[in-house]
């Protein structure tokens, strides 16, 4: 009977055996994907970090290009207001030259004023 025992036990050892080689097996195979997954995302993660350093520089480019369109615009601004002001003070200063209603006006009264002298002569 004891030799029937530890036959039975080397038997379940044999098997006990054979399902942890199985299990090994399995556990090597996710090691192995695991490892090749981690692999693939440290690399994804390096050409993240490299392409993101290449979206900042090209960031600070185009900060620095809107930075000066805006110091731009903003001088030309400040130049139409010059000329603004500027041309408003010289339609002060044309008066008359500019307004051509008051030539034809001056013209249409200077008729009536000798229309009027005509019938006060006659």
């Amino acid at each position: 009977p004891k030799e029937a025992d530890a036959a039975g036990y080397a038997s379940l050892g044999d098997m006990n055996g054979s399902a942890s080689d199985e299990e090994l097996l399995k556990l090597r195979r996710k090691t192995t994907t695991t490892v090749q997954v981690l692999t693939h995302l440290k690399e994804k993660l390096q050409f993240v970090q490299a392409e993101n350093q290449l979206l900042k520089v090209e960031l600070a480019d185009l900060e620095t290009e809107l930075t000066a369109r805006r110091d731009g615009l903003t001088r030309v601004k400040r130049e139409r207001d010059l000329l603004r002001a500027e041309n408003q003070r010289l339609r002060g200063e044309a008066g008359l030259v500019g307004n051509n209603d008051l030539p034809r006006d001056f013209e249409r009264r200077k008729r009536e004023i000798a229309a009027m002298r005509g019938m006060l002569d006659s």
